[in-house]
């Protein structure tokens, strides 16, 4: 049996996810944003039925995947500081991407860190995404192993620099 290798790249506009269709890789795109989740869906009222996808973080539910920008007061999730990776939103967005994968179980899972905070937060990463990842719709992915690589950030005009930080964050390990 042939392991199971995928990958998933946060980054600040979008996130990108490789999925396998009819054996063959292929790539998704939805916006990084990670809205807090509605109560009530009202987007059939104004003639569009979205298709959230409900993801749980850190206690929190939040709607990801290619509606989130459609729900109400949207939270872009493109924070800009050295602890975005370990924050709610980003595992949010990462448990999307695993729910568009369609698998029960990945053998390696790749993501992507930015130089100026790879040795920074790289172990902490990789274990915040081990073991069991709950998903959309009461599914869980096992990921039995992480890969951080680290990864060039493009700047353009609207990118603040440099990025400050303290080197610690606040969030569990879930």
């Amino acid at each position: 049996m042939e392991a199971i290798v995928r990958a998933v790249d946060v980054g600040y506009k979008n996130t990108k996810v490789a999925v396998s269709v009819a054996e063959e890789i292929q790539c998704k795109v939805f916006p990084s944003v990670a809205p807090v989740a509605a109560d009530c869906e009202l987007s059939a009222a104004f003639g569009r039925k979205r298709s959230p996808v409900i993801v749980e973080a850190d206690g929190i539910a939040y709607e990801v995947g290619p509606d989130a920008r459609l729900a109400e007061k949207v939270m872009p999730a493109h924070h800009l500081d050295d602890c975005f990776a370990l924050s709610p939103e980003y595992l949010a967005l990462v448990r999307g991407a695993l729910h568009l994968m369609q698998v029960d179980a990945i053998d390696l899972l790749v993501v992507g860190l930015p130089v100026s905070t790879f040795a920074l937060r790289k172990a902490e990463l990789a274990r915040r995404l081990l073991g069991e990842q709950p998903t959309a719709g009461g599914r869980v992915v096992v990921v039995r192993e992480v890969k951080v690589l680290a990864q060039p950030m493009a700047r353009s005009s609207t990118t603040p620099w440099p990025m400050a930080g303290s080197g610690r964050c606040g969030t569990s390990a879930t």
